[in-house]
């Protein structure tokens, strides 16, 4: 009897460790997320602030920019130099609504949208887009989330482009793509 009590109680104990190892793996994904919502709000103030600094660190060394339109931009020094640029040539204000954060292991996105306003600093004609972005965030060996991979696109269709049109244009090209252009 005393073997079935002490089997009982240690299948009690296994279970509460193992429900409680689960419960971990919750506490982690929601720390994360916390972690990379605080550190997408610090990325949308250094912004607003023309922070350069601040804006290159919320960066993984290595992290890749994909803007519309433009090259690859990749690693800290060209990241810093875009942002520099684009302070140099716009009193900029971003304004985000994050849509979604996703944790699976050291690898994460953040998705959503946001209204862009930028005054050029020759002109003062204030231009302002609404856009849509994707982060893929990536934890770091000390454990701290950096963005490595940011992306985004003007959230209303262009013209001639993606989602401008339900009835796509006839198309010569068997395979319907034209090449990609070389980085």
């Amino acid at each position: 009897m005393r073997i079935g009590i002490a089997g009982i109680c240690l299948a009690a104990l296994v279970g509460f460790a193992a429900a409680c190892a689960d419960g971990g793996d919750d506490g982690a994904v929601e720390e994360a997320r916390t972690e990379i919502d605080s550190l997408g709000r610090a990325w949308e103030e250094a912004a607003n602030r023309a922070d350069v600094e601040e804006l290159v660190g919320i960066y993984a060394p290595d992290a890749v920019i994909l803007p519309p339109g433009g090259p690859v931009i990749q690693g800290s020094e060209t990241i810093r130099e875009l942002f520099r640029q684009e302070f140099e040539r716009f009193d900029t204000k971003l304004a985000f609504t994050t849509q979604a954060i996703e944790i699976e292991g050291d690898m994460a996105y953040r998705r959503g949208r946001y209204v862009w306003r930028g005054t050029p600093r020759l002109s003062g004609q204030t231009v302002e887009t609404t856009n849509k972005f994707l982060e893929i965030w990536r934890r770091q060996p000390g454990g701290s989330w950096r963005i490595a991979v940011d992306m985004w696109n003007p959230a209303e269709p262009v013209p001639g482009g993606v989602g401008a049109t339900t009835t796509p244009e006839p198309r010569t090209d068997p395979s319907g793509l034209p090449a990609p252009p070389a980085d």
